[in-house]
C-alpha cells in the first residue's frame, strides 16, 4: 500500500492510521444539532470542510466566535452543533494544510 494521508478525522485517516501501526487515535467529539456525534477537531466548519462552497445556503449560520480558555478565534466561521447530521453529510471533507495533502510536493 502506498503512504497516503487523508484529511483528519475521516474513515480514510482512521483506517490508515491502523495499516500503519497507531497504538490509539485521539477522537475529538461534537454533537450536531439533530444530536447526533460526529469526529472534528474543531467545532467549526470553514477549515476543514467545503461548507462556503454552498455560497448562501447556510450563509445565516455564519458567524464570529472565540472558544476559552485557549482563545480560538474563528471569524466568519460555521458551528458544527448549528447543522443538522444531514446536513453535515452535504460536506466533503479538505485537508486544513496544504502541506499535508497527499498529492503536496515540495513546490510552495
Amino acid at each position: 500500500m502506498e503512504y497516503r494521508q487523508f484529511p483528519e478525522h475521516t474513515i480514510g485517516s482512521y483506517s490508515s492510521a491502523y495499516y500503519y501501526g497507531a497504538d490509539f487515535v485521539e477522537l475529538d467529539i461534537q454533537i450536531t444539532k439533530d444530536g447526533h456525534l460526529v469526529t472534528s477537531h474543531d467545532p467549526t466548519l470553514k477549515e476543514t470542510t467545503n461548507v462556503e462552497s454552498f455560497g448562501s445556503k447556510w450563509k445565516s449560520r455564519e458567524n464570529n466566535y472565540i472558544f476559552p480558555p485557549y482563545d480560538n478565534v474563528y471569524v466568519n466561521d460555521y458551528l458544527i452543533h448549528d447543522f443538522t447530521l444531514a446536513e453535515l453529510k452535504l460536506l466533503r471533507r479538505k485537508m486544513r494544510y496544504w502541506s499535508r495533502n497527499q498529492y503536496f510536493n515540495d513546490q510552495y
